[in-house]
């Protein structure tokens, strides 16, 4: 049976456009983009995680509101469930801690960096959202 790895990532906003960030050259899927999250750890909620990922890797504190659909990715070796969460800043500015870059994007012009697959769909649900 592949393993199943459930992670979170933050879907943040500021004046209609989302937050991503860059991978770092020695991550997995190095270069790539991605809403900010990572893995949740032993004995932790998904909000606990979301909120401890986001100020271990951008020095932000959050408070964490509607959970968006969740995004099975299969790999030969794992399931990744990535399990989107809609994020306000509430205190703390953004300090890349992990990653190389970041970027405020409009969803609904096309997307210039190259996102990691899952992060595709969410930004294609954040765009079915806008047009509802």
């Amino acid at each position: 049976m592949k393993k199943r790895l459930q992670v979170t990532c933050g879907v943040i906003e500021k004046e209609g456009k989302f937050l991503i960030v860059q991978r770092g050259e020695t991550m997995r899927y190095a270069l790539k983009w991605e809403f900010p999250g990572g893995k949740i750890e032993a004995g932790e909620t998904l909000k606990e995680c979301m909120k401890r990922e986001l100020k271990e890797e951008l020095d932000i504190e959050v408070e964490v509101s509607e959970r968006l659909d969740t995004v099975f990715r299969e790999y030969k070796e794992l399931t990744i469930e990535l399990i989107p969460f809609r994020c306000q800043i509430i205190k703390g500015e953004i300090t890349l801690l992990e990653h190389l870059d970041m970027a405020w994007i409009d969803i609904e012009q096309p997307i210039e960096q190259e996102l990691c697959g899952g992060d595709y769909i969410i930004a294609e649900q954040l765009k079915a959202e806008q047009l509802k």
